[in-house]
């Protein structure tokens, strides 16, 4: 018990003797753990009704994602019924006593409240003779305690038990849009029919003379304000991911807010940047997803914003046609706003290598040099690893990739894209691909395919995201429509 502490409610079901409840409650004392009782609901016809429970007293509704057992079905004590999810934690219902599954009251993805019918057992008679009816001693249900540091408690207290979203994303390009004929003039030699073979890109938008990374994420921010009906001041923190800061310090973030603020003074709020190359949106994601958990009244915006057009070496035909320029702008709240796309988060899983710079190198803006990268080498580890990270996010979810309705891969080049497919046997309709239209924009990959994809799906679809990028980070996640 000292080094296994209860993660979810433990209801123990048996034949139980005159001393059961004394030794629940003594073994709960000396656990230091919570306990209360919930009735049988043991009905006069020998039914045995089964309700949906959370994973902690603030849970208001459950998710059933699975259901092991059907009607009619003969089921011994202690037989796995069903599974259910609620925000922190996935639970598995099993049968309290042996019998038959009289009737199931909800199907797999149905929202039930926290003690409403799941299903009912039919009991055999075996059981109904047992001494447990006749003591009526209910079910114990065992919760590890809460600490009784105040300032734990306190912390603890504010995390949110209701759902995360993404309410909205708005997307800006650079100004020049640039097809490969286009890029290619004055590189005789040059074949725009093989920048397509080779990557999957046809189009990218570069900056204008009059743009910079911190103007298009200006107008991203600006255009999700509007969109959502907020004043700058109504935001509880700036999160920016951008691998072409104009400088360390301020950060792009702070810049944001210091363009956003009528006074220019102090406005409360965190505003900071995160640099993940590639990975960037879902390393935001998470933080922004952590900052709402433990404030569920704030609202984050997530920025986007990469520059890399100055930084490609326009000598060499191996990186000059990648990439483009863009910026986006997410908002993350625990509500369901007006207009909102509708989709549920849920926490982001993230990893790195260390790998040697030049493997896959952007260097800081005005430096002069180039964006350099060993295709080869990227190409092996970012299939391997957006593979084994989307795994890791379905089985948080509690689900394979295969019961994904749609996988949304960072798009960096389409042969990346394909050898993920094909390696996990996706249909080519599941795996989202635009890459033509805009190259690879790095960490605004991801929402710019979400601004795209989402408003057109149906509620109840699971998609999954995954991403890699220099350094080398990774990461994944399962996201939900409303």
């Amino acid at each position: 018990a000292e080094t296994s502490p209860l993660q979810s409610p433990v209801v123990l079901s048996h034949g139980v003797r005159g001393s059961f409840r004394k030794v629940v409650e003594t073994c709960a004392q000396l656990l230091d753990v919570d306990l209360h009782w919930e009735d049988r609901d043991e009905q006069q016809d020998g039914t045995l009704l089964i309700k949906a429970i959370g994973s902690s007293p603030s849970d208001e509704t459950i998710t059933v994602t699975t259901f092991y057992a059907t009607t009619g079905q003969t089921v011994s004590e202690g037989e796995l019924l069903a599974s259910v999810e609620a925000d922190k934690a996935s639970m598995d219902i099993s049968a309290p006593v042996a019998g038959t599954v009289a009737e199931l009251f909800a199907a797999e993805g149905d929202q039930l409240a926290v003690g409403q019918p799941l299903l009912t057992l039919t009991t055999s008679e075996e059981v109904d003779n047992k001494p447990i009816t006749a003591e009526n001693v209910g079910i114990p249900i065992l919760r590890r305690r809460r600490p009784s540091n105040t300032e734990v408690t306190s912390a603890s207290s504010t995390r949110i038990t209701k759902p995360i979203y993404l309410s909205n994303i708005t997307t800006v390009l650079g100004a020049r849009h640039l097809t490969n004929d286009q890029i290619l003039q004055g590189h005789e030699g040059w074949d725009s029919e093989a920048i397509r073979k080779r990557t999957g890109i046809e189009n990218r938008y570069w900056i204008g003379e009059d743009e910079d990374v911190l103007s298009l994420a200006v107008k991203a921010t600006q255009q999700l304000l509007a969109k959502e009906q907020l004043d700058i001041s109504e935001i509880g923190a700036l999160i920016c991911s951008t691998g072409t800061p104009p400088s360390m310090t301020p950060s792009l973030a702070c810049r944001v807010l210091n363009e956003l603020s009528p006074d220019k003074g102090e406005v409360l709020m965190q505003a900071h940047d995160v640099n993940a190359a590639c990975s960037g949106y879902l390393y935001a994601l998470q933080s922004a997803f952590d900052f709402i958990s433990n404030a569920p009244t704030k609202k984050v915006i997530v920025i986007t914003a990469e520059t890399l057009s100055p930084m490609v070496n326009r000598d060499d035909p191996k990186t000059y046609p990648l990439f483009g320029d863009a910026a986006t702008a997410s908002l993350i709240c625990c509500e369901e706003r007006p207009g909102s796309i509708g989709v549920k988060l849920n926490r982001p899983v993230l990893s790195a290598t260390g790998v040697d710079p030049k493997v896959l190198y952007v260097p800081n803006l005005g430096s002069d040099e180039f964006i350099e990268m060993e295709g080869l080498t990227v190409f092996k580890l970012a299939v391997r690893k957006m593979i084994d990270m989307l795994d890791q996010a379905c089985t948080h979810r509690g689900i394979t990739s295969e019961e994904l309705d749609y996988i949304v891969p960072h798009q960096a080049n389409e042969r990346i894209i394909e050898a993920i497919r094909k390696t996990i046997h996706c249909p080519p309709e599941k795996m989202f691909n635009h890459i033509s239209k805009y190259g690879n924009t790095s960490s605004n990959t991801i929402p710019i395919a979400l601004h795209e994809l989402m408003p057109t799906l149906p509620s109840g679809h699971r998609v999954g995201l995954t991403a890699f990028g220099g350094g080398f980070t990774f990461g994944a996640a399962v996201i939900e429509k409303q």
